[in-house]
């Protein structure tokens, strides 16, 4: 922008070259219908300059038009340990466990084994559901110690328990210590070694890897995505005690998905980043951040037309499948095109919509192979 405001007629080079890209930007939104040199000149006659004008534009207007900058405080007020209170204790462990999130969690995991191709046993299902869940509760827990001082320079994570005192670091970490031992426990007992080496690698990626990246750098996001695809994978292998091409596609598509639905959250939500540090790519490099988001679009309409080559659906999914993955490519386009908090919103929202209907779809056209549902049977026993 700066370069199209010193390419404009009547320019004076001379004097806008001691502004910063930054402000020229700013000053060339909102004044782009006038000529620089006119303005410049009539604002000295009034003893101000360019830069006071700069300085008195709207600060939301700035606000949106720049990118947040990474700004992080450390004297924050000290909140004394609150007592205890037991009627709402298991509130507080569905909070700190991140329930809603875990239940998506626990809906990925069941999807995978739904789509693999073998002889459903419901009971095995849930079983291996419910280890993934309790993995997830630990890791959430785990991460929120990590961050309190971070949680509490974000808007929407001021309130959460350990930020406000309500319990303790080391009761969080007992009731982290706790959900893991049990959910690996289940899943090594009651599903396979192969799910529960899986549940405890998703642990450690989350906790070990992706919590301290996002304020060291943006590749956090990736790694970041691994963890949530793994749940998936893990449901196929709870049914298949075996890694296929079935269940690295599935794997794929819920990898690839991560991208807008974070992307397009993390763009509303930068300026919470921006002050908490995190490295996001919202924040650091908003280029990359649109055209990941577009790419891995496309790139989840590539996995779902790939589908029945796995033999996990009839090929009707990959007509079926189009007009949802259109969607999301189109939502992808204009939020790459002319992004905006409205259009990234907008994008959130469907990234909520769409995974659900993918899998529902795939399930309804899931292609029953009794050879494989055999294979497994005698795999399992």
């Amino acid at each position: 922008m700066a370069t199209l405001l010193l390419t404009r007629p009547g320019v004076c080079s001379a004097k806008l070259g001691q502004y910063g890209s930054r402000e020229l930007c700013t000053f060339y939104k909102l004044h782009k219908n006038e000529t620089v040199n006119d303005f410049i000149e009539s604002k000295e006659e009034n003893g101000s300059t360019l830069a006071e004008k700069i300085l008195k534009l709207d600060a939301e207007t700035k606000k949106e038009l720049a990118p947040c900058p990474l700004e992080h405080k450390s004297n924050l007020p000290k909140v004394e340990l609150k007592p205890i209170d037991f009627a709402k204790l298991p509130l507080h462990y569905l909070s700190l466990g991140k329930a809603r999130l875990t239940s998506l969690v626990m809906f990925s995991s069941a999807a995978g084994y739904l789509m693999a191709p073998a002889a459903i046993d419901y009971k095995l299902m849930t079983v291996c559901a419910i280890g993934t869940g309790l993995t997830s509760m630990s890791s959430h827990a785990f991460n929120q110690i990590i961050e309190i001082p971070y949680d509490a320079k974000m808007g929407r994570t001021k309130n959460r328990l350990l930020v406000r005192n309500l319990i303790s670091p080391k009761h969080a970490a007992v009731f982290g210590a706790v959900t893991g031992a049990a959910g690996l426990s289940v899943l090594y007992a009651g599903v396979n070694p192969l799910t529960c080496s899986i549940g405890a690698l998703t642990w450690l990626l989350y906790v070990g890897a992706y919590t301290p990246m996002k304020r060291i750098t943006i590749y956090n996001t990736w790694v970041g995505s691994v963890v949530g695809s793994l749940p998936t994978l893990m449901g196929y292998t709870g049914c298949m005690n075996t890694i296929d091409l079935g269940g690295l596609l599935l794997f794929g598509v819920t990898y690839a998905w991560q991208f807008p639905h974070f992307n397009s959250l993390s763009w509303y939500l930068r300026h919470d980043y921006g002050n908490a540090g995190y490295k996001m790519m919202s924040v650091c490099r908003q280029d990359l951040c649109r055209s990941t988001t577009l790419r891995y679009s496309l790139g989840m309409l590539a996995i779902c037309s790939s589908m029945p080559l796995a033999g996990l659906t009839h090929w009707s999914f990959a007509l079926t499948s189009l007009p949802i993955n259109g969607l999301m490519v189109y939502l992808s386009y204009k939020f790459y095109q002319k992004p905006g908090n409205a259009k990234a919103r907008q994008l959130f929202r469907y990234s909520l919509v769409y995974l659900p209907l993918v899998f529902i779809l795939m399930l309804l056209q899931k292609n029953e192979n009794p050879e494989l549902q055999e294979d497994a049977k005698r795999s399992i026993s």
